[in-house]
C-alpha cells in the first residue's frame, strides 16, 4: 500500500524494449513510498476504462492514471538522459541507442527509504 507520494521532478525511468534493440523512456511523474519502505517511480499510463467511456468528451492528456515503473529498468536524472533518450521521453518514440555497460536492466529498480 503506499503511505505517501511526492512530484518526481526531472526523474526518468530507462527501461529495454522488448525486442532488446533500444531503450524506453518514461518521465515520472512521482515517487510512491510504500508501507514497506520500497520507493517506486510511478509513470502515467492511459486510464482504458475512461479512454473508453469518455473518449468524445474528454481530453486524451485527462485520461491518464499512474502505475509504477515497469519492473525491469532504472531510474535516471535529466542531466544523465542522453540527446537520443530526452528525445525518445518527449516524442513518445523509442531511443534508439543501445543500452550501455551502466545500463544493466537486469535489477530491480525499486529502492527502499532508509
Amino acid at each position: 500500500m503506499i503511505k505517501q507520494i511526492v512530484s518526481a521532478s526531472d526523474w526518468f525511468f530507462v527501461g529495454p524494449t522488448h525486442d532488446d534493440k533500444g531503450k524506453i523512456v518514461y518521465p515520472l511523474a512521482a515517487w510512491a513510498l510504500h508501507d514497506d519502505g520500497t520507493v517506486v517511480g510511478m509513470v502515467s499510463v492511459p486510464h482504458a476504462s475512461l479512454a473508453a467511456t469518455e473518449k468524445s468528451s474528454t481530453p486524451a492528456s485527462v485520461q491518464c492514471r499512474l502505475v509504477g515503473a515497469p519492473p525491469i529498468g532504472m531510474y535516471k536524472h535529466l542531466n544523465e538522459l542522453t540527446e537520443s533518450d530526452l528525445a525518445a521521453a518527449f516524442s513518445g518514440a523509442i531511443s534508439k541507442e543501445s543500452p550501455n555497460k551502466e545500463e544493466s536492466f537486469s535489477a530491480s529498480h525499486t529502492h527502499t527509504a532508509r
